[in-house]
């Protein structure tokens, strides 16, 4: 079984990269231990003799799939807690960095799901990965501008052998896993040097009404300031956001008042007479007098400005209440890559029929939710009080990890399908 804590120390959204301490603890029965062990003459534990056998035995040979830079492993320490079977457990400290392709449809009230992807250089027929009974996972963070949920109660999520995307080009299946850290990002701090600010400096547009209609340096002057102040934002937000072919929430908050300063500039245009034909009207719509571009003025200072004001603030308060931000539930089935990995084919395609499951497992209390994927690699969940359709509970939970492990692990671990999963947990 595997179990894990996870303390979680950056995320950069430019480089779509989280860097993280990881402590896995995890163990398997190793092949040809107790043999070894006997023909030893059944060495002491602690002896140099048996610490040999262990540093030498067989083992899963675990990596991360999705590191971007080498690990820094702190410490390793490997204990043999039966020697009659082989049975081994390793703690390991590490420091990483890994790649996260982020959801920033929302930004900056979005959140995240941060995946681990642990798996093995041995075939399933050798290891298949299952939560470590009695032993729960913690995650915490320290990570600037990002809050972690259900960090006593992590996700872990586990697919079935039969599942396309563990298959290699070699056409052996590999196992993994998904140490998940969820994450919401602190939109307050985007809202208080950003949209705040910002709305404030276009509403001082609205100081143009106070200059003459006929002073266009002035009024100019005021435009243009307004417009490079609110342009310079976008070059300080550049460096926080990757570079995504879809526009965020901020930056449609940011392209409308571009459009609000772009307003401003053809008013001040349209309501000066001109100076080489005093006869000729810019205007189209209304006369170029006075009262009655004070009145048009007095129109855009109302119609425009302040609803987009107004639309800010309602986003903020939208965001305390929560209605801007996705539930973690909903982000499973939304686009996330390493899940379609799971269901695809070799020529990254879905399936018609895409079998295969993914559990996940809540490593704190022990409940576990089954998402089945079909052809459109988009998951059905079931409620979170229901696992194929019985009571979630922690028998349900054993009976799916009595499932991949009714081969030993290290040895020879029966393959798991879909429909045998569905019978055990029928049973």
């Amino acid at each position: 079984g595997i179990s894990f804590e996870a303390v979680l120390t950056a995320i950069n959204d430019a480089d779509e990269t989280f860097d993280l301490e990881l402590d896995l603890k995890y163990s398997w029965e190793a092949k040809g231990f107790p043999a070894a062990y006997d023909a030893a003459g059944k060495p002491a534990a602690g002896t140099d003799q048996f610490e040999a056998l262990v540093d030498s035995c067989w083992e899963p040979l675990l990596f991360i799939r999705n590191v971007v830079t080498t690990e820094d492993k702190a410490s390793e320490k490997t204990i043999c807690l039966d020697p009659s079977t082989g049975r081994m457990h390793r703690f390991r400290k590490i420091r990483l960095t890994c790649a996260e392709a982020l959801e920033l449809h929302r930004f900056p009230f979005d959140r995240q799901l941060l995946a681990i992807n642990i798996t093995t250089y041995r075939a399933t027929d050798e290891v298949v990965f299952v939560p470590y009974e009695g032993r729960k996972s913690l995650i915490h963070s320290r990570a600037s501008r990002w809050q972690i949920f259900n960090g006593r109660d992590p996700l872990l999520m586990i697919p079935s052998t039969d599942c396309h995307g563990l298959v290699a080009t070699s056409g052996r299946a590999y196992h993994a896993c998904y140490v998940v850290i969820e994450a919401q990002r602190d939109w307050q701090w985007y809202a208080a040097h950003f949209i705040a600010p910002h709305a404030v400096i276009l509403l001082m547009n609205a100081n143009i009404t106070l200059i003459n209609r006929n002073d266009v340096a002035d009024r100019s002057s005021v435009t243009l300031t307004l417009l490079l102040t609110a342009v310079a934002f976008q070059f300080v937000l550049h460096d926080e956001v990757p570079k995504k072919a879809y526009w965020t929430i901020l930056d449609w908050i940011m392209s409308a008042g571009l459009f609000v300063q772009l307003i401003t500039c053809l008013l001040v245009f349209l309501n000066a007479d001109d100076p080489h034909s005093p006869e000729t009207s810019r205007a189209i719509f209304w006369e170029l007098t006075d009262d009655s571009v004070r009145e048009v003025e007095r129109i855009f200072i109302y119609a425009l400005m302040l609803p987009w004001v107004a639309g800010n603030a309602i986003m903020i308060v939208g965001a305390h209440m929560g209605t801007w931000t996705p539930d973690f539930d909903s982000l499973v089935n939304h686009d996330q890559n390493w899940i379609r990995a799971l269901f695809i084919t070799m020529d990254d395609t879905p399936s018609a029929t895409s079998p295969g499951t993914l559990v996940t497992y809540r490593t704190g209390s022990g409940g576990s939710k089954e998402y089945v994927f079909a052809g459109s690699v988009k998951a059905t969940a079931p409620s979170a009080s229901n696992v194929g359709g019985k009571a979630a509970n922690p028998g349900n939970r054993k009976l799916i990890a009595t499932a991949q492990q009714s081969g030993p692990t290290g040895t020879a671990a029966t393959k798991m399908n879909t429909s045998e999963t569905e019978a055990m947990l029928n049973a």
